[in-house]
């Protein structure tokens, strides 16, 4: 059975300014990355199920020169990390083919690469000395926005049709009680049309009479995380039974594990519900008092 989600962000629920710090290499606020909206109805498989809105808040960033070294962050606000051991990041975004520029100089000076950090904390901080972040990935796109929009930011053509989106996620493991993610520019045109940040669990199970409780998985996608079992009400534990809860959210069992794992208590039976079929081992089960007659007699 295939795990659980639990989203700490996504960016195209929001319906406000979400206001990310953002600080360029010139140390002006105002320069660097911006945020605008943008009509994502052109592309529906982005789109969330849950949402009637097609408008997005996103943010972009086209600081193409020569002048100067450019080095632009965006910070996102501060996220708990809940019971979270690893986290994921998947990012929707566009980004200009540098050959498009016009000038030697701009093309000489343009890049099609941007960079995903994390900051790690037990509190909120204002901690903006970002040799102190980790880099997660240097992030390139795979498709371009390969049209030739003259001097404009990428910025101007998110409302067009022919914007080329990717979509990519990467994966980090997490300690502290939360963290911030950062995204560095040194001199590309990128358009972040949305990030979502959310992390995996294997949901609560019952097979037979054990239950397993939700559990994040491990650090790692390679990590298998033991958890053990508990018998249901009515019944008792003959040995422990373990699952595994693997790095995709999905659990797996070894059926000698689950096999006599829990047994009725005394006055009650099995009764096994096969409406409710949770893997290819065994349906949920419980234990129901049994009836007893008791005979009366009068002196």
């Amino acid at each position: 059975m295939f795990g659980l989600l639990v989203v700490l962000l996504d960016t195209r629920e929001a319906r406000d300014y979400l206001n990310w710090y953002k600080i360029s290499s010139n140390g002006n606020f105002n320069d660097g990355w911006g945020e605008l909206s943008f009509e994502a109805k052109m592309f529906p498989t982005l789109l969330l199920s849950s949402s009637t809105s097609t408008l997005w808040r996103t943010q972009y960033v086209c600081d193409i020169t020569s002048e100067r070294r450019v080095d632009n962050w965006l910070r996102s606000p501060y996220f708990k990390r809940q019971q979270a051991k690893r986290i994921e990041i998947e990012l929707g975004f566009s980004i200009r083919d540098c050959s498009t520029f016009q000038t030697p100089s701009e093309i000489r000076s343009c890049r099609e690469t941007f960079e995903l950090y994390i900051h790690e904390n037990d509190y909120e901080d204002n901690n903006h000395l970002w040799s102190s972040y980790q880099l997660i990935d240097i992030i390139a796109g795979n498709r371009f926005t390969s049209n030739n929009y003259g001097n404009q930011p990428l910025s101007s053509s998110l409302n067009r049709n022919n914007l080329t989106v990717n979509v990519k996620t990467r994966g980090i493991s997490v300690n502290k009680n939360g963290f911030y993610i950062a995204f560095r520019d040194q001199g590309a045109c990128i358009s972040l049309l949305y990030v979502k940040i959310f992390y995996r669990l294997c949901q609560e199970i019952s097979i037979g009479l054990i239950h397993f409780p939700e559990t994040p998985i491990g650090s790692h996608l390679t990590d298998i995380v033991e958890r053990y079992g508990i018998c249901t009400i009515n019944s008792k534990t003959i040995r422990e039974p373990l699952g595994f809860c693997k790095g995709n959210g999905e659990w797996t069992f070894q059926e000698i594990s689950l096999h006599d794992s829990c047994h009725c208590q005394e006055g009650y039976e099995l009764l096994i519900d096969n409406n409710y079929k949770t893997n290819s081992l065994l349906s949920r089960a419980i234990c129901k008092g049994m009836l007893r007659y008791y005979s009366i007699t009068t002196n």
